[in-house]
């Protein structure tokens, strides 16, 4: 028989339509779950830079708003900061001697289901309310983040170091 080389064969032929139907269908399904999840991944995102925005602000009671009620700060060379109170008096001495101007950098960021995390770096300055010296910023960080039953996303765990 003979067999046109310019022309594949009907069984090629199938084989490849095969392929690329199971290849468009997996890239469907993950389309699909992706897309579940984007308001997810937005309503956190937008919870890190309100967490910014407060920061750089000194509103104390905005950035209180984004940390669930028994959250827990691991700052660097200090003890663990557990609950909102400790949160607030460490947010208070915080914004009683400088004036934040924080950047961040979020590296990485996987929100599957009703817990997610955000890895980064933040930058920036702390400029002390008495004219000392500017504290430059470069840290590394890890936040975990959880749904509240309303549906919200707070802050549960905020670690971070120096970036040498």
């Amino acid at each position: 028989m003979y067999t046109d080389p310019d022309r594949p064969d009907h069984s090629t032929t199938r084989s490849l339509v095969s392929c690329t139907v199971v290849i468009f269908a997996a890239v469907g399904l993950t389309g699909c779950l992706t897309s579940q999840q984007i308001p997810d991944r937005e309503a956190v995102e937008q919870l890190v830079a309100d967490l910014i925005a407060a920061d750089n602000a000194r509103d104390l009671e905005s950035v209180l708003a984004v940390y669930a009620d028994d959250a827990l700060l691991l700052p660097p060379g200090r003890q663990p900061l557990s609950g909102k109170a400790a949160v607030r008096e460490n947010y208070r001495t915080l914004f009683d001697n400088y004036q934040p101007e924080i950047t961040l950098t979020a590296e990485e960021m996987v929100v599957p289901g009703d817990w997610g995390y955000i890895r980064g770096v933040t930058g920036g300055r702390l400029i002390p309310m008495d004219g000392g010296e500017v504290t430059v910023l470069s840290d590394k960080f890890l936040m975990i983040v959880t749904r509240q039953p309303d549906q919200s996303w707070k802050v549960a765990r905020l670690i971070w170091n120096r970036t040498p």
